[in-house]
């Protein structure tokens, strides 16, 4: 994902705000202590997981070696371990209890490749935590790939890749907007 796409503070206060509010949503959703943040970005949010449960283990996994390195000098962890990776093509070789992927499946041509992908690297009681747009985007973010247009869909196209929705919140995009972001929680079926 290019630069320009990211956030990229050094401290989480410097983070975007309603960014924040999706992982602390998503820590609230961890089950299990190993878990894997795909498409980790600066890593703040690998950060956030990590120190939202006294024995959980995070690994951080982003495409970006800028992004990878930033996160390792401004989001270290003691219990955060950051790979250069690629999600479309994830083979860790272990299994996680949960998988976070917040801000990423709009941005690749095959979400559901990416899915198959997650669920290679899940225990049957594992649980994935993604979020995506619900209004269409590709038209206005030339950084987005794929898109759905409402909650309705949403809940169609994770069907259709194996995994039934356990909770959904609604975020919107920005204060005072009517354009909303779905906050998943989902099980493989």
């Amino acid at each position: 994902m290019p630069a320009k796409e990211r956030q990229d503070a050094k401290l989480l206060a410097g983070v975007d705000a309603l960014h924040v509010e999706r992982y602390a949503w998503a820590c609230a959703r961890v089950t299990g202590s190993h878990v894997l943040d795909c498409a980790c970005g600066v890593g703040y949010g690998s950060k956030m997981l990590a120190e939202s449960g006294s024995n959980r283990l995070v690994t951080g996994v982003d495409v970006s070696p800028a992004a990878i390195t930033h996160a390792k000098r401004c989001f270290s962890h003691e219990r955060v371990y950051y790979i250069i990776a690629d999600m479309r093509a994830l083979a860790i070789g272990i299994k996680f209890d949960t998988i976070v992927s917040l801000e990423s499946l709009e941005h690749v041509d095959d979400p559901s490749a990416v899915l198959r992908r997650f669920s290679a690297h899940m225990h049957n009681e594992s649980n994935l935590v993604a979020s995506l747009p619900l209004f269409p985007t590709v038209h206005v973010n030339r950084y987005h790939k794929f898109e759905v247009s409402c909650l309705k869909d949403a809940e169609a196209f994770f069907s259709r890749c194996g995994f039934a929705v356990h909770e959904i919140v609604i975020q919107p995009v920005a204060k005072k907007s009517s354009r909303t972001f779905g906050l998943f929680d989902l099980r493989r079926k």
